[in-house]
């Protein structure tokens, strides 16, 4: 009797090192699929850091570009309204130009007594100066309209800026 209790004892240590060993085994592949989960999850933190650093990077120049052509197109404004303004102080002076070229032209010709070559060159310079001031006022409609419609323009507008990566 003692040699199958024996017997039984030593199969049973060997079926208990057996469920040792296998637990072992289990405990281990478990430390290595933490280990190699935790590597790919720095892995994966790394990557996505990364990426997020470099879309906020591109967002950042694609911005700093929309400030710069803001910037570009406010100061073509400001030109453009000051050179406006200067288009219209000119018409204002050449109109008081043809007002006083009117009054002198009539004078000489209330001197001469008729036509003369004089009253004839006065003339002249009096349609020369209304056709200038005819084609200043078409160049001030112009650039009018074109300040009218610079303001109109969305820069949040995706076509916009698409339109400006397009044509650096």
């Amino acid at each position: 009797k003692m040699s199958k209790v024996e017997g039984g004892q030593v199969a049973l240590q060997t079926e208990l090192k057996s469920l040792k060993d296998a637990i072992q085994i289990a405990v281990d592949d478990i430390s290595a699929v933490a280990l190699a989960q935790n590597t790919l999850e720095e892995t994966v933190n790394r990557t996505v850091a990364g990426q997020l650093a470099a879309m906020q990077e591109i967002q950042s120049k694609q911005q700093t570009q929309l400030d710069s052509s803001r910037d570009q197109i406010e100061g073509l404004l400001d030109g453009l309204t000051g050179l406006s303004s200067n288009l219209t102080e000119l018409e204002r002076i050449l109109k008081e130009d043809i007002s006083n070229v009117s009054k002198a032209v009539e004078l000489v010709g209330q001197q001469t007594q008729g036509p003369d070559d004089l009253t004839q060159r006065m003339a002249d310079l009096q349609s020369n100066t209304a056709a200038m001031i005819n084609t200043l006022k078409d160049e001030l409609r112009e650039v009018r309209t074109v300040v009218a419609e610079i303001r109109t323009v969305d820069m949040n507008d995706p076509e916009v800026l698409s339109s400006e990566e397009a044509a650096p």
